[in-house]
């Protein structure tokens, strides 16, 4: 097994490994407080309590657990540990995913975190603690630093993420010069244009008659073979 170096700890690692242990730490603090206050017979009365991320909503766990798997990452990237391994993803987006998910946990679940109710003077009222709003920050930069690892390194988002959302592109148009296709059998040809009516032929008046007069018949001569009659 690789042996671990602090040294090799730097730049933007240093934040995210440096963020998941101090959130970690954070963890333990006051998460989340509840304090109520009223007044009766024997003077004004107010007191109130916490409890720490493991004794809160249970989202909490998840979040925390995803902020310390981004703080591992880094570590056993940085010990080699992750070369032989085959990721569905590359380890700073994998790294960015986990910090940013957990963050955004943080941030969405503190919208409906304060709570107030009371009758008469006594009020009760919950809020978030020293520990929610100091790791929300811690949080927020993790993600940032592992943001900035994903861009310097040059991964790419998997193909199914680059193509979500996109429409299909619609199938090309013909040019307007493309040629016509010939017809087949089951495409009847188009009909022909129709054709132009012929003007009708009249009868040429100005012809001139034929230059060669036509001689008349000549009387036949008597046939010699014939014997002649008469006197």
């Amino acid at each position: 097994m690789a042996e671990f170096d602090i040294n090799k700890v730097k730049g933007n690692d240093r934040f995210i490994a440096g963020g998941a242990v101090l959130l970690f730490v954070l963890s333990f603090f006051p998460w989340y407080s509840v304090s109520y206050k009223g007044s009766g017979s024997l003077g004004s009365l107010g007191t109130g309590g916490s409890v720490s991320l493991w004794g809160a909503y249970g989202i909490f766990k998840l979040a925390i657990i995803l902020a310390l798997l981004a703080g591992g990452i880094v570590i056993a990237r940085l010990m080699g540990a992750l070369d032989s391994v085959n990721l569905p993803a590359g380890v700073n987006l994998i790294t960015l995913a986990a910090s940013g998910l957990a963050t955004v946990i943080f941030v969405l679940r503190l919208i409906n975190s304060f709570h107030s109710a009371g009758a008469g003077d006594f009020k009760v009222s919950a809020h978030p603690g020293f520990g929610w709003w100091v790791g929300i920050l811690v949080s927020a930069a993790m993600t940032y630093f592992a943001f900035l690892n994903f861009k310097s390194s040059g991964e790419q988002l998997p193909t199914q993420l680059q193509t979500f959302g996109q429409s299909t592109p619609p199938p090309p148009a013909t040019p307007p010069g493309y040629p016509p296709t010939a017809p087949t059998a089951s495409t009847p040809a188009p009909p022909a244009p129709p054709q132009a009516p012929q003007a009708p032929m009249t009868p040429q008046s100005n012809v001139a008659p034929p230059t060669e007069a036509i001689a008349p018949p000549q009387a036949p001569t008597q046939d010699p073979g014939y014997p002649k009659t008469g006197p």
